[in-house]
């Protein structure tokens, strides 16, 4: 009877085959569309990116021992399902509405900052003004600041984050007419109604969306 341990009897596992098992333990992190970084996830939870067309060849990531980035095409246990994916999966276009809301959501807030300021210059000479203006002045001005930021990133390239903000943006101008501000609340009432257009509240829910994994 030999003494040699049962295992030395099995045939060599095949390198692929090998290589497969030891990439469906691994850990990744990527790189979403929005520029975000997402993991760790596992192997399937890329396959299902790509198969969905939220990454493609180009996409970056990088296993949880590694600390280069890397093209998904350079990751082998990928080559089969990058060679059946369609094309990535194309995002709205920012329409041209939504730019408007952008824009004038970052002018109420400037509007809303100076408003506060002038106002309450010009009615120093009256102390009774001044009395009844600083509640609603103070508001107007920490509104102008919260409003300005918003804009300033709803003009920038991953808005996706705050764009569910933006209609509480526009509230914030409307509420400016405590300080006796109309041009804020013709701003926030015009914001609101782009929001509720059809194809801004498609390009808002599409880049709202963390990629699904």
């Amino acid at each position: 009877m030999s003494d040699e341990p049962e295992d030395s009897k099995l045939p060599p596992i095949p390198e692929d085959i090998a290589e497969a098992s030891r990439a469906a333990g691994r850990e990744y992190t990527i790189i979403g569309g929005d520029g975000a970084e997402y993991g760790p996830r596992s192997l399937a939870d890329l396959k299902r990116w790509v198969e969905t067309g939220r990454a493609d060849a180009k996409s970056l990531a990088r296993t949880s021992a590694a600390n280069d980035w890397q093209r998904l095409d350079q990751f082998p246990e990928l080559a089969e399902c990058l060679s059946q994916s369609g094309p990535p999966m194309q995002s709205p276009a920012r329409p041209g509405k939504f730019q408007a809301v952008a824009v004038m959501t970052l002018v109420g807030g400037i509007v809303s900052l100076l408003w506060t300021l002038i106002v309450a210059w010009a009615g120093l000479t009256s102390l009774l003004f001044v009395c009844c203006f600083i509640p609603s002045g103070l508001y107007s001005f920490i509104a102008g600041i919260l409003i300005t930021v918003q804009g300033a990133r709803l003009l920038g390239q991953n808005a996706g984050p705050i764009l569910p903000r933006t209609a509480s943006a526009a509230t914030l101008l409307i509420v400016c007419i405590l300080a006796f501000n109309p041009i804020c609340l013709v701003l926030g009432v015009i914001n609101h109604w782009l929001l509720n257009d059809a194809e801004v509240r498609e390009y808002v829910a599409a880049h709202s969306r963390k990629p699904a994994v």
